[in-house]
């Protein structure tokens, strides 16, 4: 029997090319992502503003991880969007999976490790037209503006398109060494 809850698409998809290391995922929800990164031998700073979505998300690694694995996954509770937010240290992979923010993504490319990744994916101006959701401009990406904000990055793979049912803005971007 399968299990009830996947990962990201796209975030599993770029895992393939990444070893494990230090990973936060911004904005965890429920941690399904979270959970996914340390099962694949990462460790996670798994941060939402929600405390009964971390308590989901502690659950869930209860359910699916042994203890090693649960171990490696810090649960914060923290808003990410706040200017004073700044996370403890930095990482070989930044996530945000449909928590988009211009500012959030900004600073998290200073979290970024040299030769770390960022992994984004997000709704877009187009799905919000569609189905009216997210309701906030500042939660969706516009056509092409993801290239934009990941300019000082060497940009792996970004793709733009209907994604299970989404229309959505995904980009893989790595810092430089220099």
């Amino acid at each position: 029997m399968g299990r009830l809850w996947e990962p990201n698409a796209w975030l599993k998809e770029c895992l393939l090319d990444l070893k494990p290391g230090r990973a936060t995922d911004l904005g965890c929800g429920s941690g399904r992502n979270a959970v996914y990164l340390a099962a694949q031998g990462w460790h996670v700073q798994a941060i939402d503003v929600l405390p009964d979505a971390i308590e989901l998300g502690k659950k869930l690694a209860a359910r699916h991880l042994d203890e090693r694995c649960a171990n490696r996954i810090d649960w914060q509770i923290a808003d990410v969007l706040s200017p004073e937010f700044e996370p403890p240290g930095t990482f070989d992979l930044v996530f945000s999976g449909f928590f988009f923010d211009r500012g959030l993504v900004s600073a998290s490319l200073r979290w970024l490790k040299a030769r770390g990744s960022i992994v984004l994916d997000a709704f877009t101006t187009i799905h919000q037209a569609k189905l009216g959701k997210p309701a906030s401009p500042e939660r969706v990406v516009k056509p092409g503006e993801m290239a934009e904000l990941l300019g000082d990055l060497d940009i792996l793979r970004i793709t733009e398109g209907e994604h299970g049912g989404r229309h959505t803005a995904r980009a893989w971007a790595r810092r430089r060494t220099y």
